[in-house]
């Protein structure tokens, strides 16, 4: 697993590798998940996109319907579970790809 802490670093992590899966907050610092997915799907088209968001300045559903239109695969409220997370992995994830579901 890697992690950035930002939009703006998350983009650099895609520079140096290729990754099956990313999760992303739509309200981040530097980079909004927005710009992020846009910039994103530019270049990598393939990557499966899991994006989440407890709303702002609108409410979170109204963020993750403009997730959708940007390329998000699926869509998260929050707060959701972590059995709710391992599910929506093992979705998009291909077989032996997806961390194993006691991985909380």
């Amino acid at each position: 697993m890697t992690q950035a802490g930002n939009g703006k670093e998350g983009l650099q992590l895609f520079q140096d590798a290729e990754f099956d899966l990313l999760i992303t907050d739509i309200v981040m610092p530097e980079m909004e998940g927005f710009e992020f997915l846009g910039e994103l799907r530019k270049k990598h088209h393939r990557v499966k996109v899991i994006a989440i968001s407890g709303g702002g300045l609108q409410s979170g559903d109204d963020y993750l319907r403009v997730a959708k239109l940007l390329g998000a695969t699926k869509v998260l409220t929050k707060p959701f579970s972590a059995d709710t997370l391992m599910v929506t992995v093992n979705e998009l994830l291909p077989d032996g790809k997806a961390p194993p579901s006691s991985a909380h």
